[in-house]
């Protein structure tokens, strides 16, 4: 896919996720990386993504972006999927 040469993204694109879990393990992979992130704000008391880049030195966070087509299917692919795209 063209997108899949794009430097910033997290994961590759995902192509046929119905054949596979890959949609699902990137989603539980996103919902790991949010209590993460979590975990860190309230570390360093910030409110939000803006607060701990301004308060920190170190890694800056980056804001993540995630983008579904065909979400009635992903949904009715896993139930498991369901709850963690409700957390995020």
């Amino acid at each position: 896919m063209k997108y899949n040469s794009v430097l910033f993204f997290l994961e590759k694109t995902i192509k046929n996720f119905t054949k596979s879990n890959e949609a699902v393990r990137a989603i539980a992979a996103l919902v790991d990386e949010m209590e993460r992130r979590y975990g860190l704000l309230e570390k360093s008391f910030a409110k939000n993504i803006k607060d701990y880049n301004e308060q920190t030195e170190d890694k800056i966070l980056p804001y993540i972006v995630c983008v579904i087509d065909e979400f009635a299917d992903l949904i009715a692919s896993d139930k498991k999927v369901e709850k963690d795209i409700q957390r995020l």
